[in-house]
């Protein structure tokens, strides 16, 4: 069986610039959240960790949940006493955000 890599390795593999390419309905609540300004903390930290993934997809920050179908990553933001949740995955042509919302319960 062969060695599994380890998550430095795994880490600097995949460490580099992503582009950041949204879904229609992941942009459209993004952008409704900037809006909101009751929300403004909520949307800070969901842009500070998108932020990390643009800059670092490889970032051990945001490889929080691993879904098998369809193969996604989520991660998870706190704020305004309710959780949202980031899901994206990798592709050839950059980082595909899923999904920006509240975490499903």
């Amino acid at each position: 069986m062969p060695d599994r890599p380890d998550a430095a390795v795994l880490r600097a593999t995949v460490s580099r610039v992503a582009e950041l390419l949204f879904f229609p309905d992941a942009d459209r609540q993004l952008s409704a959240l900037e809006a909101d300004s009751a929300r403004r903390r909520l949307y800070d930290q969901v842009n500070d960790m998108l932020d990390v993934l643009e800059i670092d997809p490889g970032d051990a920050s945001v490889w929080r949940l691993r879904y098998q179908t369809p193969p996604i990553w989520g991660t998870p933001v706190y704020g305004s006493g309710v959780e949202w949740i980031i899901l994206w995955s990798e592709s050839e042509s950059g980082t595909l955000v899923h999904y920006v919302g509240e975490a499903p319960r």
